[in-house]
């Protein structure tokens, strides 16, 4: 079903909805796939949705993202979003969920359950593609300089650095090494 709306268009399959319509029709659909008794209509849904997240901006899911109150369903938004954004269709989806990404990372109020997962996502990433490491590097050194205001992030962040060193590390020419220094700078600056 997921798939169909896709490839029609949300504009015609949701006339005469609203926008929280929608995001609720899409809502039900997805939690009764992932729900069902059987492992075909949840492997479906679950690829019917990463389907549906690939094909569009984030905007008219924004809403679904949000009803997303229990742990298992973020868990699954945010591991579809990092699959999505390893072989993205559109370059300003990816640019898209990076931000959101970073944002989610700095928020003071995230939730605990949720900086583990979206820290595993952003190593998986990492080592994905080079191409990442410059976002990610700029968000680590963003939580490292607020470390006094957001001290929950300092572990996950000090994970990200050193999958970015790793990955770094197969840099023939050692030529990345001063990328890393104004990051542990700051790192120093935190323990002094």
């Amino acid at each position: 079903m997921l798939k169909a709306v896709t490839v029609i268009g949300l504009e015609t399959a949701s006339r005469g909805m609203t926008e929280a319509d929608l995001a609720k029709q899409i809502l039900s659909w997805v939690e009764y796939g992932l729900t069902s008794d059987y492992p075909f209509v949840r492997e479906s849904a679950l690829h019917g949705f990463i389907y549906l997240m690939q094909s569009m901006t984030l905007d008219p899911l924004k809403p679904v993202v949000q009803m997303m109150s229990s742990i298992d369903y973020s868990n699954l938004i945010w591991s579809a979003s990092f699959r999505i954004m390893e072989e993205p269709l559109q370059v300003s989806f990816k640019n898209t969920l990076i931000q959101r990404t970073c944002e989610a990372f700095t928020v003071m109020n995230i939730s605990p359950h949720l900086l583990p997962v979206v820290t595993s996502g952003i190593e998986a990433l990492a080592l994905h593609s080079t191409s990442f490491l410059p976002q990610f590097l700029q968000l680590v050194s963003g939580c490292f300089k607020m470390y006094a205001t957001i001290s929950s992030t300092f572990i996950y962040a000090l994970r990200i650095l050193i999958v970015c060193v790793f990955k770094e590390e197969s840099d023939p020419r050692r030529a990345s090494a001063q990328k890393f220094e104004p990051i542990l700078e700051e790192l120093y600056n935190v323990y002094v």
